[in-house]
């Protein structure tokens, strides 16, 4: 889910990849992952299939395989709008989102879910938007995982 740690405010990211790398690099650095090359590939090969640039200034990256070791969510949001996948899409936020090759079918559509259901409300994205710190966007990404352990408890 959601990690405090993984979670980046006012990055200076350049575009997509400089946005991977800082959220795969520590990732990885936690031990979340364990091959950081087969997780960046299996991400941009799911960017290639269909960009993850959902509108409202957000893309949801993701990958799967046996290169995740725990499943994750990091948020980081830039500096200032880069341009997303193919059709360069503007971004400021985005969640990066693992899951472990023996997870996929359990946790995928269950983050994706609670992490859309969250964004659909306008004052929950204006609010991440507007953050200034990690603490201030940990307080409203709880949420979240709130969400995510109520749906994985039923």
């Amino acid at each position: 889910m959601i990690r405090k740690d993984l979670i980046f405010v006012g990055e200076q990211c350049s575009n997509e990849i400089s946005v991977l790398s800082t959220l795969i690099n520590k990732a990885y650095s936690l031990n979340l992952l364990n091959n950081k090359e087969d997780y960046l590939e299996a991400v941009l090969k799911r960017e290639k299939e269909f960009s993850t640039a959902i509108g409202f200034k957000i893309a949801t990256p993701h990958g799967m395989g046996d290169c995740v070791n725990q499943a994750f969510i990091a948020f980081l949001k830039t500096d200032h709008p880069i341009l997303w996948g193919d059709e360069k899409k503007e971004v400021e936020m985005i969640f990066l989102i693992g899951i472990p090759e023996n997870k996929r079918n359990i946790m995928h559509l269950k983050f994706i879910s609670q992490i859309s259901k969250s964004l659909m409300r306008e004052e929950f994205r204006n609010h991440l938007l507007n953050c200034n710190s990690q603490e201030e966007a940990w307080n409203y990404l709880d949420e979240i995982n709130k969400n995510i352990e109520k749906e994985l408890n039923h």
